[in-house]
C-alpha cells in the first residue's frame, strides 16, 4: 500500500506543473442532449468475461470496483495497478472476516467508494504500478467530481496529458477515472486519445471507442441517425456527408453503431448510425463533403435579436433544463450546417416541420462550437 501511494505521489509531482489556461465552458448541456433524447445504445459491458479463478474480481489485469458487497454487485469501474486505494472497512461472509473490503479510490472531490474482493485487492497491491497515459482530444474537457456531468473540478485544453487510474461505463458514458495536474476526477473516455489500444478492445471491424469517422451516406447527401441501434428506431437527425463523428460504443447491432457528434465543450449528441454510412481511416480522404455554409443574415428576420442564438440543447427542451446561449452569431458571420435534428423529443417521429439545424461555428476567438439554431 505504501508503494502505491509513493508511486502516485511521484506522478502528482510530475503533473502538478501542467498549467490550466482554459476558461471554464459549459459541458452539462452536452450530456443533457443524450439524456433527453433517450438514447439507449445498450453499451457492451466493459467487464464481460471476469475471471472467477484465484484472481476473482480481476478483469484483464485490473481490479473491479463493485457497487455492493455481493457477487451480483454491479461493476462501477476497473482499475490499473497504481491507483491510490484506501481500505475503509471489511465485511464478514461465510465466516471469513475479511472477504469483502470497502475502499475509497482517489481522494478529495474526485474520489469514489465501492467494494472489492479482498483476495483481489491483495493481488492488486502486489502489482507494479502501470498507469497508462492519455491526452484530451477535444477543444476543452471538464474534469468532473463524480460519474455525472455538470460538477466540474477544472477544465483541461486539447493535448493535456492525463494518467488513467481506471475506466468503465456508467449512464451510457465511457468514464475514465484520471489524474491530471495533481487532481483526480472523471473524464469522458471517448474524447481522450490513448497511448495504447488495449485500453479499449477493437471490435470485428477493427474499431475502438474514440475512433473518428466521416459521414458518407451510401444513398445520398445525408445519413440518418436514430435513437437506438435497430431498424425500427426513431430518426432523431440527418447528417450531411463530411460531418465528423466518433465511435461512442463499439457494439454493432444489425449494422448499427453508436456515435457522438459535436464538440464536448459546447453541444454534442449521441445516436446510432449504419456503419455503411461512415468512412474510417484512409477512406475518409475519399469523402465528398456536402456540408452547406450559411450566413446568419439569411435567418435573422426570424429572430427578435439582431444575432442568431446558438444553444447547447434543442429549444423544445428548454423548459426541462435551462440552456445558456453558447454564442450569439453576428449578422454576416458564416456557419456550417452539419444537419437537421428532431425537436419532437417525446414523440420522435420525423417531421420536416419539427426540426432545428445542427450548427458548427468558429467564434472570433478561434473556439469551435457546435449547437442548435431554431429557424
Amino acid at each position: 500500500m505504501l508503494k502505491i501511494f509513493l508511486d502516485t505521489t511521484i506522478i502528482f509531482l510530475e503533473d502538478i506543473n501542467i498549467e490550466n489556461v482554459s476558461k471554464r465552458q459549459t459541458i452539462a448541456v452536452a450530456i443533457i442532449m443524450v439524456t433527453i433524447i433517450g438514447l439507449i445504445a445498450t453499451p457492451q459491458s466493459a467487464f464481460a468475461g471476469v475471471s472467477q479463478t484465484d484472481a476473482a474480481g480481476i478483469y484483464d489485469g485490473r481490479l473491479i470496483l463493485l457497487d455492493e458487497p455481493t457477487t451480483d454487485g454491479a461493476p462501477l469501474l476497473s482499475y490499473f495497478p497504481g491507483a491510490p486505494i484506501e481500505v475503509l472497512s471489511y465485511m464478514l461472509e461465510n465466516g471469513n472476516d475479511q472477504f469483502w473490503a470497502r475502499v475509497r479510490i482517489g481522494f478529495g472531490r474526485g474520489s469514489i467508494e465501492g467494494w472489492v474482493y479482498n483476495s483481489a485487492l491483495k493481488w492488486y497491491n502486489s502489482c507494479t504500478s502501470s498507469l497508462p497515459s492519455a491526452y484530451v482530444d477535444t477543444a476543452t474537457m471538464d474534469l468532473t467530481a463524480d460519474l455525472q456531468p455538470g460538477n466540474p473540478i477544472r477544465t483541461c485544453t486539447e493535448g493535456t496529458e492525463v494518467k488513467i487510474l481506471g475506466r468503465g461505463i456508467a449512464n451510457n458514458i465511457m468514464w475514465e477515472h484520471v489524474l491530471v495536474g495533481g487532481e483526480i476526477g472523471f473524464m469522458n473516455g471517448a474524447f481522450l486519445k490513448h497511448d495504447s489500444d488495449y485500453l479499449y478492445e477493437k471490435n470485428a471491424y477493427g474499431l475502438t471507442i474514440g475512433d473518428k469517422a466521416l459521414v458518407n451516406s451510401i444513398s445520398g447527401t445525408q445519413a440518418i441517425i436514430k435513437d437506438s441501434p435497430i431498424d425500427e428506431g426513431n430518426i432523431i437527425g440527418k447528417l450531411y456527408n463530411g460531418t465528423d463523428v466518433r465511435i461512442y460504443d463499439t457494439v454493432v447491432l444489425d449494422g448499427w453503431i453508436c456515435v457522438a457528434i459535436g464538440e464536448l465543450s459546447s453541444g454534442f449528441a449521441v445516436g446510432s448510425m449504419r456503419i455503411e454510412d461512415l468512412a474510417f481511416g484512409d477512406d475518409r480522404s475519399n469523402v465528398i463533403s456536402c456540408i452547406p455554409t450559411q450566413a446568419a443574415t439569411s435567418v435573422l428576420s426570424l429572430h427578435v435579436r439582431p444575432e442568431l442564438d446558438l444553444t447547447g440543447i434543442l429549444s423544445d427542451a428548454m423548459y426541462l433544463e435551462p440552456s445558456p446561449i453558447l454564442y450569439w452569431i453576428d449578422a454576416g458571420d458564416n456557419y456550417e450546417i452539419l444537419g437537421e435534428w428532431n425537436t419532437q423529443l417525446f414523440n420522435p417521429s420525423w417531421n420536416d416541420d419539427h426540426k432545428e439545424i445542427l450548427v458548427k461555428y468558429t467564434a472570433p476567438n478561434g473556439d469551435t462550437l457546435t449547437g442548435y439554431a431554431a429557424l
